[in-house]
């Protein structure tokens, strides 16, 4: 089940200090090509009224850009805590937002999103996009950057993929497991815990 809202374990929130000065409209206008580059993050998803789930992509949106001020010495944890909460309503693009968050003299810039639309190996790319096109128009050149694969491209081979071919594939590989494993490595402990 979907829900409206989603829950904070598929909530992804990078968190940025700021040391140097940052022209947040000229961030905005390189994250928001970005999001206009790659359909995946354009992204909404629809289960209400329809045979089955549908992730509609838009044709363009205006990733939010929020700015929040804080009482000068307040603990940012908090107010990251309550972002989580907010989380975002799945069948409304876009499901991610930029808060430029300042408490006394500390920045942050702060990026929430929820996992469907990309993973791990995607966000940084993403964010090295953003990067790349920010420093370009700061310094006045412009920068063209790799083309991108259409979304739908993947879909479509992910549609043409034999479901069963896959599922043995993994049985076999998986076969001499007899209890729970780690995939990931331990955490490293924390003093005091």
């Amino acid at each position: 089940q979907l829900g409206v809202r989603n829950g904070a374990h598929l909530f992804e929130q990078l968190c940025f200090e700021l040391r140097d000065e940052v022209d947040e409209l000229g961030f905005q206008r390189a994250f928001s090509a970005v999001v206009a580059r790659h359909a995946a993050l354009r992204t909404a998803l629809v289960w209400e009224g329809v045979p089955r789930p549908l992730q509609v992509v838009l044709a363009a949106i205006e990733v939010p850009s929020l700015r929040v001020e804080l009482a000068p010495g307040s603990d940012i944890n908090a107010w990251l805590e309550a972002d989580r909460t907010r989380g975002f309503a799945l069948d409304v693009a876009p499901l991610m937002r930029l808060t430029w968050v300042r408490a006394g003299d500390r920045r942050h810039l702060v990026w929430s999103s929820h996992h469907v639309l990309f993973d791990g190996w995607s966000m940084p790319v993403v964010l090295d996009e953003a990067l790349r096109l920010y420093v370009a128009g700061r310094r006045g050149v412009a920068l063209t950057l790799p083309g991108v694969t259409p979304y739908r491209d993947y879909v479509a081979w992910l549609a043409a993929q034999d479901r069963e071919a896959g599922l043995t594939y993994w049985r076999e590989q998986l076969a001499d497991l007899r209890e729970p494993f780690r995939l990931a490595l331990p955490r490293p402990e924390v003093a005091g815990s």
